[in-house]
């Protein structure tokens, strides 16, 4: 920090009510203010209505400072939030265009002391290349490089966590020396560009000639490369060196979104399908509101898998300058469960019982405000594991775009590239004819219009219905004789709109049910049989792999079939759409928490509605 070492003294005495004291501070402050919001707008006018009305706020909430030791950090979070409001939208939608930067602001006061340090050519072209960062990189060069605020300050001025100060900063270098590389001026004279900028940015000659960029204000450090770099790669959606699963597109260069498909180009030589290990760096991304939902992100060396599950895309992963687009959720090579920061510790327990595996991951919980987990492998059973607890979705370390000249593979079918599909059930349990069919979402996204539906009649005596808002039992004479919340029913079967894949999804449930079970892959080497042991019977599921859907159920007692399903999943133009709404329950109060156990196991045993 450069200002007057006593500014915490006139910041008591100006809370206490001596004006000489607020008239010095304002002295500090208004000088500051004013380089600091230039640098962010590039706009002489909105930068004085922004000064003024920041400092109208600071003194009318004076009182509300508790440590005067953290004034400045206190002083510019009220300065951004005046910023955000005069950019709104453009702030968030990182709209910040050429023609908002001033042909005025070029000609800086101080031009006389840059005369003989830079050129008007070069002054210009570092302008310019400024001007294209989004306001919170422009901010964060401004906070770190000219104010040389720590990390943390930097955090709280601009409401986030170290790590992500840390990962946008580094954005903010990358992207300034790629805009100023496309300018001719070579990737080592950032810290000169950034010394012009601050120079000519500043308000006087004595504030020019008191900057300075030290080789130690422009590290980040590993941890906050990591985090920094995971944009860097075509298949980078959450942080670090990792892998996630699915769609949401931006376009390599422009730095803009692009919610439409990607050009699909042909490929000859396409990776084979491979799995996923979760012993490497892993991060895990829950939407705000949404424990049960989450989004992973893994990597290698050579391979990034990713989900990205709020986008039409579903699953995908890099390699090399390819991304091939896939059905699937990650699955791990061992075909081991797959771990969450969020599990309970009864689940964590009972897996590790299971099949001996411990990730030793710190527990985090999902809330209403968002939650991001990244786990770096450190060393062989060594993990650092870092949380923050907000939506980091607009963070500039948690986008990712794809190269323009990416070649794409999309290797979806029809089903997955709609994000969701329609299914039947057809087979017997106990000699009864069972019949039934659904929808189910293969994205997050396709959650809202295509939600999971299921319809299933046993018999003639049991209908089974879950819109997804409520779900009930009936009898033959249609009564309600049992009532949960909407996607009970789907408990036991698959939901990779959750972001994990099925044979996951089958065994964790389980697991929360305390039933014991195994796995093992199959000769084809295409699906996956679990088999759940339950106390009185058997319930082994056969799992496609690649297309993460379930194929058949047999249900057996004593070795014996008692009970086999099968599952189909029809083309789009093959579903019949009014065969598929489902009969939607009216809301009531009278819903338990879910039913009790694994329903399809106490369906076999015959107590499914005792």
């Amino acid at each position: 920090m450069s200002e007057c070492k006593d500014y915490i003294t006139l910041v008591r005495q100006a809370q206490q009510g001596h004006p000489e004291a607020r008239d010095d501070l304002l002295r500090i402050v208004q000088p500051r203010l004013a380089e600091y919001i230039g640098r962010l707008t590039l706009d002489r006018d909105l930068t004085t209505d922004i000064v003024q009305e920041s400092i109208a706020e600071m003194l009318k909430i004076f009182d509300t400072l508790k440590d005067p030791q953290r004034f400045w950090c206190w002083l510019y979070t009220i300065t951004l939030n005046k910023v955000r409001m005069h950019y709104r939208q453009r702030w968030r939608r990182r709209e910040t265009p050429l023609s908002a930067v001033h042909e005025d602001w070029l000609q800086a006061r101080n031009q006389d002391v840059l005369a003989e340090l830079v050129t008007k050519e070069l002054k210009e072209i570092v302008v310019r290349a400024v001007g294209q960062l989004e306001p919170r990189q422009r901010a964060v060069l401004t906070l770190r490089c000219y104010d040389q605020m720590s990390y943390a300050q930097i955090s709280a001025a601009l409401g986030c966590s170290q790590l992500g100060a840390r990962a946008l900063f580094y954005r903010a270098k990358k992207t300034l020396t790629g805009l100023l590389r496309l300018r001719g001026i070579d990737k080592g004279a950032l810290p000169v560009a950034l010394l012009v900028f601050g120079k000519f940015s500043a308000t006087s000659e004595a504030a020019a000639a008191s900057v300075s960029i030290p080789a130690s204000t422009l590290r980040v450090g590993l941890w906050g490369t990591l985090a920094g770099a995971a944009v860097q790669h075509v298949a980078a959606v959450l942080l670090g060196t990792m892998a996630v699963a699915a769609g949401g597109v931006l376009v390599a260069g422009s730095s803009v979104w692009n919610d439409g498909p990607p050009p699909v180009t042909a490929v000859t030589h396409v990776a084979p399908a491979r799995a996923v290990s979760q012993d490497g760096t892993c991060w895990y991304y829950y939407p705000p509101g949404r424990a049960d939902i989450v989004m992973i992100r893994t990597t290698d060396q050579t391979v990034a898998y990713s989900q990205w599950l709020q986008k039409e895309q579903a699953n995908y992963y890099r390699q090399g300058a390819t991304i091939t687009i896939r059905n699937h959720r990650q699955f791990a090579p061992d075909l081991s469960v797959w771990r969450l920061p969020t599990d309970p510790p009864a689940l964590r327990a009972f897996l590790r019982a299971q099949d001996g595996r411990d990730l030793d991951l710190e527990s985090a919980a999902a809330g209403v405000r968002g939650l991001l987990v990244a786990v770096e492998q450190v060393q062989a059973g060594r993990r650092r594991q870092a949380t923050l607890n907000y939506d980091v979705s607009t963070e500039d370390y948690f986008r990712h775009d794809w190269s323009m000249d990416a070649a794409i593979v999309d290797q979806r079918d029809d089903q997955h590239r709609a994000g969701w599909t329609c299914f039947t059930i057809s087979g017997q349990m106990g000699g009864q004819p069972v019949s039934g069919y659904g929808r189910l979402p293969l994205v997050a996204a396709a959650v809202g219009d295509h939600g999971p539906r299921l319809q299933l009649t046993v018999g003639n005596d049991l209908m089974l219905v879950d819109s997804g808002v409520v779900a009930e039992m009936r009898d033959r004479a249609g009564a309600v004789v049992a009532r949960y919340p909407g996607g009970s029913l789907f408990q036991g079967l698959g939901r990779p709109w959750s972001g994990l894949h099925t044979i996951d999804t089958i065994r964790r449930d389980a697991a929360r049910a305390g039933i014991v079970f195994t796995t093992r892959p199959l000769p084809d080497g295409q699906r996956v049989e679990i088999v759940l042991h339950g106390p009185q019977v058997q319930v082994t599921y056969c799992v496609h792999l690649y297309q993460d859907w379930i194929e058949s159920i047999v249900f057996s007692k004593e070795d014996v079939t008692i009970g086999e399903w099968t599952f189909s999943y029809p083309q789009p133009d093959e579903a019949d759409p009014h065969r598929f709404a489902v009969s939607s329950p009216a809301r009531s109060r009278g819903q338990t928490s879910g039913p009790k156990s694994l329903w399809l196991m106490r369906l076999a045993q015959g107590n499914l509605v005792q």
